[in-house]
């Protein structure tokens, strides 16, 4: 669902970018259009039907908007090159996306069809003309619809830069929302071990242990730890939790669903996830010890509400042959996923009681580099996959590709239409001025000063865009709800 929101949503703006466009289009073609009123009274005078007229101005408008939808592929070619790059990281199959034929032909049509209405727009006002007009009347009976396209752009515009300013601040919200441990200086590697040679998990636990014993002495490795999956990239293993003093009177779906893990002894250590209370597991939790868990806050108070669970016993993931665990700790929440998700309830495991034939290495190191622990992995089993590495920093930006991608998309697109904006308010203003050109002169002659006209001029545009910018403000109240899965620790109606 977030990627299918995602994607309508860079839809949806890029249909604002659209109207944005063709409003700001339609405008410059009434600007145009003075330029040619002679030759638009010629025509008339020689005999031309207002049909005619607007046939020849929707055929200009078609033939440039076929030719700026060419270039358009063009462009689409080279970004998607981008787009699968960048895309990866929250967008399934990202990496098989291709310029489609078909959308190509609707983008193209969409094209033609915005050239036909961009065409009909001056169309529409040349109809209107009389056979001779002065250069103030023709202004004066088309201000009126350009001032509305303009505003139109304007509004736009401000609505897509409140929504960039919005997501904005989520993302820089969230970057500065404790994950929960500290990624700095920490890289992460996959270590898969296959074949029929570790079926024995205390052969399987001894390849672990001595991998972490001699990868603690390489220098400048602070510490180390394996898990069967990491919080932010491996969401994958999940278990319902069920305290045993009411596992009798249980029914399934009661407790509360668990991320599970599988750690060694330095887990928390390593990302400096805090032991609030109790212990971390030690190397003498092993299959034949007594089986033991380690809860994490929000676990906790799901299981009971004080949240004192030490010394209670708990079973992860359900079966009569699953044991109940020992709490021998209390671990403050990680982030489940994203970076501010909702806390979920997580439970730890010593791995030497769980065994996982795939598991996730992490090592805070002064200076982070993999290479000699793929070394040593190498040296101990040359059969051992050691694979995907990764620091663990760009695993937490990475879990924010999705918002981040938006963002990039709302921010190109506010500044396009920003820009359109722009040039239509200079459009119609550059066209309001050379109409009055004669009028300015004889105010000026009249003892008015360039101060005064300055203002004059000044206080047009703002009459235009004033109106249009407050529209667009609480046109962006209304449609930030269409946002409101994106933004985090800020309001839609943010001042």
């Amino acid at each position: 669902r977030s990627v299918a929101s995602s994607v309508w949503t860079i839809l949806a703006l890029a249909g604002v970018v659209l109207v944005a466009a063709i409003a700001n289009a339609g405008s410059l073609r009434l600007s145009e259009l003075f330029v040619r009123q002679n030759e638009i009274v010629v025509r008339q005078s020689l005999g031309a039907t207002p049909l005619r007229i607007a046939s020849m101005l929707v055929l200009e408008s078609t033939v440039q908007a076929l030719a700026a939808s060419l270039l358009g592929i063009g462009i689409a070619f080279a970004a998607v090159n981008g787009l699968r790059r960048y895309a990866g990281a929250f967008l399934p199959r990202a990496a098989d996306l291709v310029v489609d034929p078909f959308v190509v032909l609707i983008c193209v049509a969409i094209a033609l069809v915005s050239g036909i209405a961009i065409g009909l727009i001056p169309a529409f006002r040349a109809r209107r003309w009389p056979l001779i007009a002065t250069a103030r009347g023709v202004v004066a009976s088309r201000s009126h619809a350009q001032m509305l396209l303009v505003g139109i752009n304007v509004a736009l515009s401000v609505i897509l830069l409140v929504g960039t300013a919005l997501v904005l601040r989520s993302v820089r919200n969230l970057f500065a929302t404790p994950p929960g441990f500290d990624a700095a200086n920490v890289i992460s590697f996959r270590v898969a071990v296959g074949g029929q040679r570790y079926e024995d998990a205390r052969l399987l636990f001894a390849l672990y242990q001595r991998f972490l014993d001699e990868g603690g002495q390489l220098p400048g490795v602070q510490s180390m730890a394996l898990t069967s999956q990491l919080p932010f990239a491996e969401d994958q293993d999940n278990a319902g939790l069920t305290a045993e003093e009411r596992a009798e009177t249980a029914r399934p779906g009661d407790g509360p669903d668990a991320q599970r893990f599988a750690v060694t002894a330095d887990y928390f250590k390593t990302l400096r996830i805090p032991v609030l209370r109790g212990r971390a597991f030690t190397i003498a939790d092993v299959v034949d010890s007594e089986p033991v868990v380690i809860l994490n806050e929000t676990a906790a108070r799901a299981l009971w509400a004080d949240g004192n669970a030490l010394d209670k016993k708990v079973r992860v993931a359900g079966g009569e042959g699953n044991p109940f665990r020992r709490v021998v700790g209390i671990v403050g929440d990680v982030a489940p996923g994203d970076l501010g998700a909702r806390a979920k309830a997580q439970a730890y495991l010593p791995i030497a009681q769980f065994f996982p034939a795939d598991v996730t290495g992490v090592v805070r190191m002064t200076a982070p580099n993999a290479a000699p622990l793929r070394a040593l992995m190498r040296r101990l089993d040359p059969d051992v996959a050691f694979y995907r590495v990764a620091s663990l920093a760009s695993l937490v930006e990475g879990s924010e590709a999705r918002r981040r991608f938006i963002l990039s998309c709302l921010t190109s697109f506010s500044i396009v239409a920003l820009l359109l904006a722009m040039i239509g308010v200079y459009g119609i203003l550059s066209l309001w001025v050379s109409s009055r050109t004669r009028e300015l002169g004889l105010r000026m002659a009249l003892g008015a000063s360039a101060v005064g006209v300055f203002r004059m001029i000044v206080s047009q545009g703002l009459r235009l865009t004033g109106p249009a910018m407050l529209i667009g403000i609480l046109a962006s109240l209304f449609l930030g709800r269409f946002l409101a899965a994106i933004p985090f620790g800020v309001r839609t109606a943010h001042p």
